[in-house]
């Protein structure tokens, strides 16, 4: 298994250093509570008196007062007010939702008498604190840099690496220059993806998973390679969408649908070309094949139901073309139903979808990481989700309890992964920050086995690639 951990990135990072009784805990603990669009939930310089975790809708991080500027976008899994509660002190950064979010809200006071009296919950709580802390002064320092257009500081074990890949990386530039100069008749006809694909591959090879440096030479290079392309990739629509998560999370459904649209834009002149070459990349191809893959279970699933209707689920799917696709074909023959995290993605789908027989309904992620159920679907002939690459082995297994919760006895369930073998794996990760686990078919059949399904996967389907594979399991 490839992973990047992307629970240690962003959302979820809090729970992932919790104990399932301890996360139990916060949610008795803690206050559901909706918020308006504009609420300010943290005002810089003010002493913070509740954490707050987010379960749905986006929140945005400003410092410089209240024409601030914006510094990051938080989502679902998130949490925020961890930097004063280490240090208690004010808060430096200004936190108020863009559109109605729902979040957990923890009162100091009892977050504080519970680390009096737990001294396990004391330190692990810390520790995900610290974690959450660390990896937004990584971020926070990264942007800094970009900004001023500062050289990072590298050891000297990074130093003597990164010659070979700097080489690569100027050639890489040089191509992108020369073509941004040449004139917009004749950006049509040139090539960007040979040389990106190449480009990716080797990067791959220099600091990918498999490569022999270690996690820290790694984070290092790649923080490099992200200085050095990040403002030629940020001219091109769908890696810039990846990058800046506008929805708070990676890998956001706008940004699906960009990849499965397939139409290359962004800022003249160099922008269109390099979208074009940007899509046409191993891994964005697997994604566009996932589709078809898709479509070939779920038609397999309704020729197999007898009886009546065959129930379907898509969890965490959109933009789910290819379940709204079947209900046009199946009509009456197919009862549907699509559960989404993200409100913005559920209303996208409501009003482009208008007039298909699917039932919509919204489910906090934090109940999919952890496996527990708040909407009522029951009985479902298959349940399908491409969500499972965004969580950690723990929080999968929680996500495969939730969808076997949702069938029937002899119900299948269907998941979408991409395979170790990605090239493009690197580059997604170190220069979008895109970070997707990457499992090959012993690592997809220990969740299986780990979860309430208890038997390994029963079929195994890759794209022509090879990159990109649906699992399917059977419930007992």
């Amino acid at each position: 298994m490839v992973s990047n951990d992307p629970n240690k990135q962003a959302g979820l990072a809090l729970l992932a250093e919790l104990s399932d009784s301890e996360i139990a805990w916060l949610r008795t603990a803690g206050e559901r509570r909706l918020c308006d669009g504009g609420t300010v939930l943290v005002e810089s310089g003010t002493r913070i008196e509740t954490l707050y975790l987010v379960l749905s809708g986006v929140l945005s991080v400003s410092v410089g007062g209240a024409q601030g500027r914006e510094i990051a976008r938080l989502g679902p899994g998130q949490i925020i007010g961890e930097m004063s509660f280490l240090e208690d002190r004010p808060a430096s950064a200004t936190v108020r939702a863009l559109e109605e979010s729902e979040v957990l809200a923890l009162p100091r006071a009892v977050v504080e008498a519970k680390l009096e009296e737990d001294m396990a919950f004391s330190a692990h709580l810390y520790r995900g604190l610290a974690v959450v802390a660390s990896r937004r002064l990584r971020d926070a320092v990264g942007q800094i840099e970009r900004w001023l257009g500062a050289e990072p500081v590298a050891e000297d074990a990074t130093r003597a690496r990164w010659s070979e890949i700097a080489r690569r990386t100027q050639e890489f530039k040089s191509r992108l220059v020369e073509v941004s100069k040449l004139p917009p008749a004749e950006l049509d006809a040139v090539d960007l993806a040979g040389p990106l694909c190449t480009y990716s591959a080797a990067l791959d090879s220099a600091i990918g998973p498999d490569s022999p440096e270690t996690v820290d030479t790694r984070e290092e290079l790649g923080a490099r390679v992200q200085r050095e392309l990040l403002p030629y990739f940020l001219k091109a629509c769908t890696p810039a969408q990846l990058f800046e998560k506008p929805r708070g999370y990676p890998g956001d459904f706008h940004a699906m649908e960009m990849i499965h649209s397939n139409k290359p834009d962004g800022k003249a002149p160099l922008g269109p070309s390099f979208d074009k070459a940007f899509l046409a990349l191993p891994a964005m191809n697997a994604f566009r094949a996932s589709r078809r893959l898709l479509q070939n279970e779920l038609r397999q699933a309704a020729e197999s139901s007898t009886g009546g209707p065959v129930q379907i689920t898509a969890v965490g799917a959109a933009p789910a073309a290819e379940l709204f696709g079947m209900v046009a074909v199946k009509g009456t023959g197919v009862n549907a139903t699509l559960i989404e995290f993200d409100p913005d993605a559920l209303h996208w789908l409501q009003t482009n979808r208008s007039g298909t027989r699917i039932r919509f309904e919204l489910e906090s992620l934090v109940n999919l990481a952890l496996g527990q159920e708040h909407v009522q679907v029951e009985g479902q002939d298959f349940a399908y989700t491409l969500l499972i690459s965004s969580f950690s082995d723990r929080f999968a297994v929680g996500l495969l309890n939730y969808l076997h919760g949702l069938l029937k006895p002899g119900g299948r369930v269907c998941v979408a992964s991409l395979h170790p073998r990605n090239p493009d794996k690197t580059l997604l990760t170190h220069v979008l920050g895109w970070n997707i686990v990457h499992r090959d078919e012993n690592a997809m059949n220990t969740l299986f086995e780990r979860s309430a399904f208890r038997r390994a996967g029963e079929k195994f389907t890759f794209d022509e690639q090879g990159l990109f594979y649906l699992a399917t399991c059977q419930k007992s």
